[in-house]
């Protein structure tokens, strides 16, 4: 622990040490999900537990131990695994950029410039394909409108 977080802990090395025990308890607790007839409210938890991250990440800002990754961690796996559809639109994301780096780090190899225009339209694109024939197009280009045409 920091000193800094000790000074405003008022020399407590325990942030729970002024709560009461009931509130130290139900801190420790995982959200409670609301039930919608026999199945859990999977907003409702993504909503909680989002906002339960929200307060702890504004708590330990200052705090980067292993510990505290861990945690943020596992809440990160539990909320991808309630949120399929999140987890592919982050996956999807994770393409498309990985896709525009490598176009232009191919035009940059070939000594190609995009104008600002043609950046913008590598950035707006969002399909993966365009972007893959793109760069396939980028590999024997000698000029990029060669490439975006």
């Amino acid at each position: 622990m920091s000193e800094l977080t000790k000074r405003r802990l008022g020399g407590r090395t325990n942030r729970d040490e002024h709560r009461p025990p009931q509130k130290r308890e139900a801190l420790r607790q995982p959200p409670r999900a609301k039930l919608a007839g026999n199945h859990l409210d999977r907003k409702a938890v993504t909503r909680a537990l989002l906002r339960r991250l929200a307060r702890e990440e504004q708590r330990l800002e200052d705090e980067d131990s292993p510990e505290i990754e861990a945690r943020r961690q596992r809440l990160l796996d539990f909320l991808l695994e309630t949120s399929p559809q999140k987890k592919q639109q982050l996956q999807q994301e994770g393409r498309l950029a990985a896709t525009r780096a490598s176009l232009r780090l191919v035009l940059a190899n070939r000594q190609l410039t995009p104008s600002q225009d043609d950046d913008a339209r590598i950035d707006a694109c969002t399909d993966l394909a365009t972007l893959e024939r793109w760069l396939g197009r980028a590999i024997n280009a000698t000029r990029v409108s060669d490439v975006l045409g």
